[in-house]
């Protein structure tokens, strides 16, 4: 499984125990593990509800625009999790819709528990597609040192990867309390995203979608907004809204690449790390366009049928049909028709950005398609036969298989 293969950012964990035992679940029981990590993840579920009275420790509260949250505190480190950043959930008529921003409130809410994971189809490749999932997905969580001192500071925003189709804040390598136990001296937060074709789908074309004008890039203008409302709220917390640092992996770290290209966005944060990704991840119009033949499998020709759907059914046709294909749009608008020369002519040169490949990172991919499959589908979407060397490919295959 790819987060105990050396693919994991850093050491954003829950507790060594909740990997082990995850772990070991994997090894020996490969038949009831999806049962048994769903099990223990929707364990940790729980829904943060108003505070009505004055029954809370206004040490561990934290007022905000669109509320007052109060977290929890575990060996010296507070954590607010679940808070919404938009000011309506993209359910109902808000599908395929561009978050709606959030507005001024004065109640008291938890922020005890990590909210749902986006929708996605379920898989053991993906711990937090084990998670309770929903469209109503767009919150952010946040960890800061017990002992916060007067001094504003830097704070480090992730962003998860999982293919743009996968995904969430619940896997537990990003929960950051480890991390923050040995680096007090930052804030970190993560972010959720719409992914899949929720997320990412190209609609403006079909009959009466130019209603659904940022549905081909609603992923990262969920990230914008969620950026957004930690530049607007994170001093509240010791933060520095000056001093802001997004990283990523993966899908993370396309999407860490790609945000600095959007009009407006270098004033939510100032430097930038991506851990294998880059603006690659992205197509064109005319290929997202092509992803929506699976309206036909689907029996829907307009967004009308396509919002009656089952979801449950949408989600198991487009995982087989689009595989590895739905992404960012370079659609012009939002994102350039070509992000690299953006990059030449200085769109990013105020910017810091760290950038590299973690170790074995195809490894994951070869082992989860086969080399075969794998060689085909890099051919298919990449338009080159084979962008590993062989002998390479073959060792973190048998690498991989050796941990597993």
């Amino acid at each position: 499984m790819r987060h105990f293969l050396n693919h994991a950012p850093c050491n954003l964990t829950y507790t060594k125990d909740d990997h082990i035992w995850i772990d070991f679940a994997l090894r020996t029981m490969p038949g009831q593990s999806m049962r048994s990590i769903k099990q223990f993840l929707r364990a940790k579920y729980g829904e943060n509800r108003q505070i009505t009275d004055d029954n809370y420790d206004k040490s561990l509260a934290v007022k905000c625009i669109n509320g007052t949250f109060v977290g929890r505190k575990t060996d010296g480190v507070i954590a607010y999790k679940g808070i919404p950043f938009v000011g309506a959930q993209p359910v109902g008529d808000l599908r395929w819709k561009a978050p709606v921003d959030y507005t001024a409130d004065d109640g008291v809410y938890e922020a005890y528990y990590i909210a749902k994971s986006p929708r996605q189809h379920e898989t053991l490749d993906e711990e937090a597609s084990l998670y309770v999932q929903g469209e109503d997905c767009l919150n952010l969580n946040i960890w800061k040192a017990e002992d916060a001192g007067d001094e504003k500071k830097p704070v480090m925003v992730w962003i998860h990867g999982g293919a743009f189709e996968l995904g969430g804040t619940i896997d537990p390598l990003y929960e950051a309390h480890n991390f923050v136990k040995e680096n007090p001296d930052v804030i970190v937060a993560s972010i959720e995203y719409r992914v899949g074709v929720f997320g990412f789908f190209h609609l403006s074309h079909l009959p009466y979608g130019q209603d659904y004008p940022d549905a081909q890039n609603l992923g990262l203008l969920d990230q914008m907004m969620a950026l957004k409302w930690i530049h607007e709220n994170i001093e509240a917390f010791g933060g520095d809204p000056g001093n802001v640092t997004i990283w990523g992996e993966s899908a993370g770290a396309g999407s860490v690449t790609l945000l600095p290209l959007i009009e407006g966005s270098h004033e939510y944060f100032q430097r930038v790390i991506a851990q294998s990704g880059a603006p690659v991840f992205t197509r064109s119009t005319e290929e997202a366009i092509g992803c929506t033949n699976v309206m036909d499998i689907l029996g829907c020709k307009t967004v009308a049928e396509l919002q009656e759907a089952d979801v449950e059914k949408v989600l198991k046709v487009c995982a087989a049909k689009l595989g590895l294909r739905v992404l960012p749009e370079r659609d012009g608008n939002l994102l350039p028709s070509d992000p690299y020369e953006a990059y030449i002519n200085g769109t990013a040169k105020d910017l810091e950005i760290l950038q590299g490949c973690n170790k074995d990172e195809m490894g994951y991919f070869i082992c989860g398609f086969g080399l075969k499959p794998y060689t085909a589908w890099a051919a298919d979407v990449y338009d080159v036969r084979c962008y590993l060397n062989r002998e390479l490919v073959l060792l973190c295959e048998r690498e991989h298989i050796r941990r597993l």
